[in-house]
């Protein structure tokens, strides 16, 4: 099956599959304006060139997220933010395809909500704590779909409602592991996004990210940035979101190029 048919075919089973029922913080995913379940289904596409080697990448991520309310007091309340991300993406590099399961992610981290007013419209929220990655991607695939190691990060990610302004911000950084005395740098990423509500069901703004090799010796770096808009269908009960994302890639020593983005989230 052909690149262009499998973006066909995950963009609209991703959007089927949505109708009947965000990583990373340059998106609006952190809202945890209410303690619940979450499942999000994120369809990307990039396209990216490093060195004269090129990079086509199709991936459909289900996320699976869960925070319920342990402590409850008049103005604040905190308990778990556990997560689950899986992807699968289609890659080509111009002389040879791959597909199949990614690496995927499980996180852990503690969750505190407080509220700025008394009629609880504004509030702020922080999620501290980290994550593993294991190696379910095939990393001697062509082009490879893992990377053969198990990572552990910590993280820690802001998300403040403030009247018809949101703002997210997420720090992580992940410490890799030395298999095989490759000795992979480790990787700090920042990101940020800002967004203000036009209407009930429209929430417009921007994003941006960046990431770095930490390791001894490294300079390269990665940035992102680009337009972010979240369309609400019913804002009386929110149940269900759709996100759409497109960002220019640039950095040193690394892939430049774009990517696009379409999510769809149920709360429940």
């Amino acid at each position: 099956m052909t690149l262009a048919n499998n973006i066909r075919r995950t963009v609209l089973g991703g959007l089927a599959a949505a109708l009947p029922i965000n990583a990373q913080a340059d998106s609006f995913f952190r809202a945890v304006n209410a303690p619940g379940n979450q499942l999000d289904q994120r369809v990307s596409y990039s396209e990216t060139e490093l060195n004269g080697k090129q990079d086509r990448t199709l991936t459909e991520t289900s996320i699976a997220k869960w925070w319920p309310t342990f402590i409850k007091e008049e103005n604040w309340n905190a308990g778990p933010w556990v997560s689950a991300v899986v992807p699968y993406s289609s890659r080509d590099n111009g002389k040879a395809q791959s597909s199949g399961l990614r690496d995927v992610s499980f996180s852990a981290v503690g969750r505190l909500q407080g509220y700025l007013d008394e009629q609880k419209k504004d509030s702020f929220n922080i999620v501290l704590g980290g994550g593993v990655t294991l190696p379910t991607g095939d990393d001697r695939a062509v082009p490879a779909l893992g990377t053969g190691r198990t990572d552990v990060y910590g993280e820690l990610a802001t998300t403040s409602l403030l009247g018809k302004w949101q703002i997210n911000s997420a720090t992580r950084y992940t410490f890799t592991e030395d298999k095989g005395g490759k000795n992979v740098p480790d990787v700090l990423y920042n990101g940020v996004a800002v967004g203000y509500q036009i209407s009930p069901k429209w929430i417009v703004g921007v994003g941006a990210s960046a990431e770095m090799q930490m390791g001894k010796g490294q300079s390269s770096y990665q940035l992102q940035a680009g337009p972010i808009a979240r369309f609400t269908p019913n804002p009386k009960s929110k149940r269900v979101h759709f996100e759409a994302g497109a960002r220019k890639v640039f950095g040193k020593e690394t892939q430049e190029g774009f990517n696009v983005a379409l999510w769809t989230r149920v709360n429940f």
